[in-house]
């Protein structure tokens, strides 16, 4: 990801590194005490700890969070390379721009320090060549050498690069389950900002609904497209229909909480007109980057739409995949219209649960 634009100032890098990096609401440990703390605690509601191995950069760090009226920052001297704290202390680490002030035979401990008092993620951000000439072309530092930095993250996590300006960013993950998370919240970022259908996602209730549920699970179901109450309260399957899939969920031992639910198409349409090929090829790359990242073992299509966007040939009937198993049912909608049917319905669920070995569930968490 490139974000290029020559009148971004500091504080603006600042701000886009931290929306890049998903903070918002955090405890955040900041390595080396700069505005960064100050933007992080009042414009992303982190419980910040903002440390320097210089009691005269903290003290001004101090000052200057007072003039901007943030008083909720922790400021402590510390040692990057040998922190107090213990294990997993915060949710987040940062180091913007820290790194090449290290000394290289240090750096090693430096992010492995980083890596071990952070609880889901570290975010690393340094100056490339480029960046490092303009700024540090007369001091002492050695700047950052990526190829190094990263076959040593490789040895700690998986993680992300992005670039802004000459700024190298590295956002390293902990968990697999943090890494899928910020995942989708960067397709529900592209979600929401599209445009490409004519009179979607525009204003509510026709505005894009992601996919909601466990980033991890091992079922994913896939329905048609948002109906109005679920774009208003944005809540995939509200009320009625909601109520049916619960009963099914509950009956294979499932809730929403463990399972991941979206739609082939992520707006309401409106007038609750039918959904439109055009509208729904436009979806499917989202779709296709929720499979990819979740890597479910078994989807269920809902309704027709699913069950064609999926190229299903009969329904309720287990087929096999590449990298899953398919079993078409019909939309929970259908199911509210012909009550007569919802026993022999929720019997239908009896394949997904006996697909779930009961010793397998009692392990899934």
């Amino acid at each position: 990801m490139n974000v290029s634009n020559n009148n971004i100032n500091s504080h603006i890098l600042r701000k886009k590194v931290l929306e890049i990096s998903q903070v918002n609401n955090q405890t955040l440990l900041d390595i080396g005490a700069g505005p960064l703390a100050i933007i992080a605690a009042r414009d992303f509601n982190c419980k910040v700890t903002s440390i320097d191995i210089s009691k005269e950069e903290l003290d001004i760090a101090k000052e200057d969070a007072l003039k901007e009226g943030v008083d909720n920052i922790n400021f402590e001297l510390e040692n990057a390379t040998n922190l107090s704290y213990k294990n997993e202390t915060f949710d987040s680490v940062i180091s913007y721009c820290a790194l090449h002030h290290i000394p290289v035979n240090k750096r090693s401990n430096f992010i492995q320090e980083l890596f071990r008092v952070a609880k889901e993620k570290i975010i690393i951000v340094d100056l490339n060549e480029n960046g490092f000439k303009q700024i540090h072309s007369n001091d002492d530092y050695k700047g950052v050498d990526f190829n190094l930095l990263e076959n040593e993250l490789n040895l700690l996590c998986k993680y992300k690069i992005f670039k802004i300006e000459d700024n190298n960013i590295y956002i390293c993950f902990k968990l697999e389950r943090i890494k899928k998370q910020f995942e989708l919240a960067e397709i529900e970022k592209l979600v929401y900002n599209c445009r490409k259908c004519p009179e979607l996602n525009i204003e509510l209730p026709n505005t894009s609904l992601m996919g909601q549920g466990d980033s991890e699970a091992r079922l994913m179901f896939v329905a048609q497209n948002p109906c109005e109450l679920c774009a208003i309260y944005r809540k995939i399957f509200y009320k009625g229909s909601g109520e049916v899939l619960d009963k099914g969920l509950s009956r294979i031992n499932e809730n929403r909480l463990t399972v991941y639910i979206t739609n082939v198409c992520k707006c309401h349409t409106p007038n609750n007109r039918k959904i439109r090929k055009l509208e729904i090829d436009n979806c499917k790359p989202f779709l296709e980057k929720e499979i990819e990242i979740i890597k479910p073992e078994i989807i269920v299509p809902l309704g027709k739409k699913a069950f064609n966007w999926f190229d299903c040939v009969d329904w309720y009937k287990m087929i096999k995949r590449d990298d899953y198993r398919i079993y078409p049912m019909s939309h929970p909608a259908f199911i509210i219209r012909n009550l007569d049917l919802l026993d022999e319905y929720l019997e239908k669920w009896d394949v997904l649960r006996n697909s779930y070995p009961t010793a397998k569930n009692a392990n899934y968490r």
